[in-house]
């Protein structure tokens, strides 16, 4: 694709790639249809960049970074309810005595491991485009972090997952990415980034 020396547009509050509505559309789809393959990494830094933006964008409208966040679990010690981590409880007999009998929760223990979510790491995947960008693209350090910190947040079933402002984050990215793809030279992935993760 031809390099075009413009000026950049922002995509307006509200609009976003996903919907088809970004400042950079048209260049977008064609650029994705000229540079990324139907699967697989793209043969040049241009069709690269674009594809991590398109993936990242598709990954946080349609699966709400699922993916993309990996929750590490950790295993934490519960003190049983029942017996209040006694291990034991008051039954009766056969004879209908009253005894300590075992703790039919926690099976006498008086506690049980259980897994909690602990932090969040984004997958390699994801964030092998999100480093991709980062270094390839001038000054965008910023608007990677803003879409690492949406990741990092695991806010996969919180209606606040599409706030305006995250959704903005994602189409400022997309709008940087596109700008610098159309206003540099093309030229071969970087080679810690030339290999599918």
């Amino acid at each position: 694709m031809e390099t075009l020396a413009t000026k950049k547009r922002q995509t307006k509050t509200g609009c976003t790639y996903f919907d088809g509505e970004g400042a950079w559309q048209e260049e977008f789809d064609k650029l994705w249809k000229e540079l990324v393959p139907a699967s697989g990494r793209a043969e040049t830094l241009h069709g690269e960049l674009i594809r991590a933006a398109g993936r990242l964008t598709h990954e946080y409208y349609n699966n709400g970074n699922f993916n993309a966040c990996e929750v590490n679990y950790e295993t934490e010690e519960v003190i049983c309810d029942t017996c209040h981590g006694t291990g034991t409880v008051e039954g009766v007999d056969d004879d209908g005595n009253p005894v300590e009998i075992a703790c039919p929760d926690c099976g006498g223990c008086g506690c049980w491991d259980e897994d909690v979510e602990g932090d969040c790491t984004i997958n390699p995947y994801y964030e092998r485009f999100l480093d991709l960008i980062e270094k390839c693209v001038p000054d965008i350090e910023p608007k990677v972090d803003a879409v690492r910190g949406i990741i990092l947040d695991n806010l996969y079933s919180s209606p606040c997952l599409f706030s305006e402002s995250r959704k903005e984050a994602y189409s400022r990215l997309v709008d940087e990415v596109v700008w610098y793809v159309l206003n540099s030279e093309d030229g071969k992935i970087p080679d810690e980034f030339d290999k599918e993760d």
